[in-house]
């Protein structure tokens, strides 16, 4: 009995993927398994990166640059992602990731020559801090049952509610006008 579940097939299997089961539309399909398609542009692009940058031997200044500016728009799209700013763009995310992947992979470089080397380190959890906390706190407003999107409908229902009730005085202000 044990040795069955252990073996039984999942409904939805995922490969290299950090998502919840519902969120397939981050995903691509390769074989009938879902895959993380962030990962399958970033990790490969990353090694490959590392290998360049390894073989160009680049200016450590030039990879400190490029450590801080390329992942960035990545971890402005995550962020605004996570708290409902923007919407899910697979063509987005794939052109963002590929930007920082260079970045990530040139501090890869770097590390692979002198491990966590200050100077490309820093950028680099800088970048991981930005997704974290606001992965974190973006999930804690969905556990706590009102979300971004439940935020700005609600803002969105005030402001016609406001309206409405403006134009019902303007209307009762005129009425009472007419019958002065």
């Amino acid at each position: 009995m044990r040795k069955a579940m252990l073996h039984a097939p999942t409904r939805s299997p995922i490969w290299l993927s950090h998502h919840w089961p519902d969120r397939h539309d981050r995903c691509v399909r390769v074989r009938g398994v879902a895959v993380c398609r962030r990962c399958l542009v970033l990790y490969p692009l990353v090694l490959l990166a590392a290998l360049v940058v390894l073989a160009v031997d680049l200016p450590l200044g030039a990879i400190v640059v490029a450590a801080w500016i390329l992942p960035l728009p990545m971890s402005l799209e995550w962020a605004g992602e996570q708290f409902g700013v923007l919407a899910h763009s697979p063509r987005r995310l794939v052109v963002t990731t590929a930007v920082a992947a260079l970045g990530l992979g040139a501090a890869l470089a770097v590390h692979l020559r002198t491990p966590f080397h200050l100077d490309v380190l820093a950028p680099v959890a800088t970048h991981v801090t930005i997704c974290a906390v606001s992965s974190i706190r973006a999930a804690r407003g969905r556990t706590r049952g009102w979300s971004v999107e439940d935020e700005l409908r609600h803002r969105r229902e005030e402001a016609e509610r406001e309206r409405s009730l403006r134009l019902l005085l303007a209307e009762g202000g005129r009425e009472a006008s007419r019958s002065e």
